[in-house]
C-alpha cells in the first residue's frame, strides 16, 4: 500500500509540476526524457538520469501484490529542454521558429488566432503557428540578397488585391515514407495558384533558386502526423477569414509582405493561342466531332454571348471562355476515362462560380500577324488552382494534356485584328456577370456537362455528422 500511495502522488504531481524542470527529486535540470505511464493515466519527464532512476525504482516495486505497475505507454526524448501542456506538445511560452539566419526562407500565410487554436500543436516536428505554406523560397542568407528578396515581393504584391478571402475546406491525407499527414484545405476567392506562379518566376529571373519540391499549388493547414496503417478519427477544423498580408519566415526577423490596390491579378497575355483557336475553327458551329481536339469550356449565357461580335471563319462556336485544352483522346475508353475523371474532380469543388467580364485587353499573335482584342474574365473562385489539379488528375491518369497556356489568363476572344501594329478595339467593350454550375467538354462526339459540387463545406458538414452519429 505504501507503494501505491507514492506511485499514485507521483501520477498526479505533473499537474503542479514545472514544464521546464525535471520531476525527479530535488533535480532542477531540464526535462530530456518524457514518458505516459500508468495505463495511459499518468505522465512524467525527466532529465536522462533520474528517468532511469525512476524507471529501475519504479520495476523494482512491481508483483503479483502491484496494485499499479509501470506499464510505460509511451516514451520520447524532448528535443528543447521544455515540455508542453500535453505529450508530445511543443510547449506555448516557448519562442517558435519563424526567425532564422536565412538558410530555410518561405512565404507563408498564418492562420488568425480564431481559427489557430482549432489546430492542436504538432510538437517538436514544428513549433510554427498554424499557417499555409505558400512558396518556399530556400537559401537567402546575404543581407544584400535578403533586401533584394523583399524588394520584389513587394513590388509584385503591390499590384495585386487589397483583401482576400480563405475558407478552410474538407480533410485530405497525403503519405509520407515513414507517416500521413492529415490536413485540411484551403479555398481562397483570388487566383493565389498564379500570383505563386508569378512570385516564382520573378524570383527566379532576379537570380533567386527556388528549391521548392511541390510545383503543384495544393493550400492546406496540416492538421496531425499520424501512423501509416492509422486513420484520422478526429474533427474537421472548418471557418473563413480576410487577410491583406503574408509572412516572410526564416530572416531574422519576420517580414510582412501587403497586398496593395485593388487592381485585379494578371496582365496582358503573350500567348500562342493557335491550338485553341484550331480547336474552335473545326467545330465549324458546333461544339462535338471525334475526338481530334477535345477542351473544357465555359459557355457564356446568351444575355452575355449576344454582346460579342461574330468572329467569322476564325471560330463559329459560341462565346465561350477556354478552361483547359486537352487535345486528341480519340479511344472510348480514354473518352471514358476522361468524362469520368473530370467528374471526379469537379465534384470536389464549389457547387457554384461567379464570372465578371473585367475590362478590355490585346495580346499578339507574331505567328499570324496580327493582334488579338479580348475581355478578361474575373471569378469569385480559384478556378486557377482548380484548373492546375485537373491537369494533373488526368496526366496521372495516362491522358497528355496538350495544354497551350500553362499561365491561366481567362478570357473572352473579341475580335482578331490584323497587324501587329494595329490600333487597340474601338468598338463596345461588353460588360455584365453571370453565374455557373459546371463547364462543358467539348471535341468529344457528343456535349459533355460536368458539374461542380459539392462544396468543400457540404463534405466537412456529412463527414462530421457520420462521426457524430457512431
Amino acid at each position: 500500500m505504501r507503494h501505491l500511495h507514492k506511485r499514485i502522488a507521483k501520477l498526479h504531481l505533473a499537474k503542479g509540476a514545472s514544464f521546464s524542470k525535471c520531476m525527479g527529486d530535488n533535480c532542477s535540470k531540464a526535462p530530456e526524457r518524457e514518458a505516459i505511464w500508468a495505463d495511459g493515466r499518468g505522465r512524467a519527464w525527466h532529465c536522462e538520469k533520474c528517468h532511469g532512476k525512476w524507471v529501475k525504482e519504479n520495476e523494482d516495486t512491481e508483483g503479483e501484490n502491484d496494485w499499479m505497475p509501470l506499464d510505460i505507454v509511451r516514451e520520447r526524448k524532448v528535443p528543447n529542454g521544455v515540455v508542453g501542456d500535453k505529450y508530445g506538445e511543443y510547449p506555448k511560452t516557448a519562442k517558435d521558429s519563424r526567425t532564422g539566419p536565412g538558410y530555410n526562407v518561405g512565404l507563408f500565410l498564418p492562420l488568425p488566432r480564431q481559427l489557430s487554436k482549432k489546430f492542436p500543436a504538432l510538437g517538436a516536428i514544428d513549433n510554427t503557428p498554424s499557417h499555409i505554406t505558400f512558396l518556399r523560397i530556400g537559401s537567402v542568407k546575404d543581407p544584400a540578397d535578403q533586401a533584394r528578396l523583399m524588394k520584389v515581393l513587394r513590388e509584385i504584391f503591390q499590384r495585386r488585391w487589397s483583401q482576400c478571402k480563405a475558407s478552410l475546406g474538407g480533410l485530405e491525407v497525403f503519405s509520407e515514407p515513414d507517416h500521413k499527414v492529415v490536413s485540411v484545405s484551403v479555398v481562397f476567392n483570388k487566383d493565389m495558384f498564379a500570383l505563386r506562379q508569378r512570385i516564382k518566376k520573378d524570383l527566379e529571373r532576379e537570380g533567386f533558386d527556388l528549391p521548392n519540391r511541390h510545383p503543384e499549388f495544393k493550400p492546406h493547414v496540416t492538421l496531425k502526423r499520424i501512423d501509416l496503417g492509422d486513420d484520422y478519427q478526429g474533427r474537421v477544423p472548418r471557418g473563413t477569414w480576410g487577410f491583406d498580408e503574408m509572412e516572410i519566415w526564416g530572416l531574422p526577423k519576420v517580414h510582412k509582405i501587403k497586398f496593395g490596390g485593388d487592381c485585379k491579378l494578371g496582365a496582358t497575355p503573350e500567348i500562342n493561342a493557335a491550338a485553341v483557336r484550331a480547336v474552335m475553327a473545326k467545330a465549324e458551329g458546333k461544339k462535338e466531332w471525334g475526338g481530334t481536339s477535345v477542351g473544357l469550356f465555359i459557355p457564356l449565357p446568351k444575355r452575355l454571348a449576344k454582346k460579342f461580335p461574330s468572329l467569322g471563319e476564325e471560330d463559329t462556336s459560341p462565346s465561350h471562355v477556354t478552361f483547359l485544352y486537352i487535345g486528341d483522346v480519340k479511344g472510348e475508353k480514354e473518352q471514358k476515362h476522361l468524362i469520368d475523371t473530370l467528374k471526379k474532380v469537379h465534384g470536389k469543388w464549389w457547387p457554384e462560380v461567379t464570372g465578371t467580364l473585367d475590362g478590355l485587353a490585346h495580346f499578339e499573335h507574331k505567328d499570324k500577324d496580327r493582334r488579338v482584342a479580348h475581355v478578361q474574365v474575373d471569378f469569385d473562385k480559384d478556378l486557377s488552382g482548380m484548373r492546375h489539379r485537373v491537369k494533373q488528375e488526368l496526366e496521372d491518369g495516362g491522358i497528355t494534356v496538350g495544354d497551350s497556356f500553362p499561365e491561366y489568363k481567362p478570357h473572352v476572344t473579341l475580335a482578331y485584328m490584323p497587324g501587329i501594329d494595329t490600333p487597340d478595339y474601338d468598338g463596345d467593350i461588353p460588360e455584365g456577370t453571370w453565374k455557373f454550375k459546371g463547364m462543358e467538354v467539348w471535341g468529344l462526339p457528343k456535349t459533355h456537362k460536368i458539374k461542380f459540387g459539392p462544396s468543400f463545406y457540404k463534405v466537412s458538414q456529412q463527414w462530421l455528422a457520420k462521426q457524430d452519429s457512431k
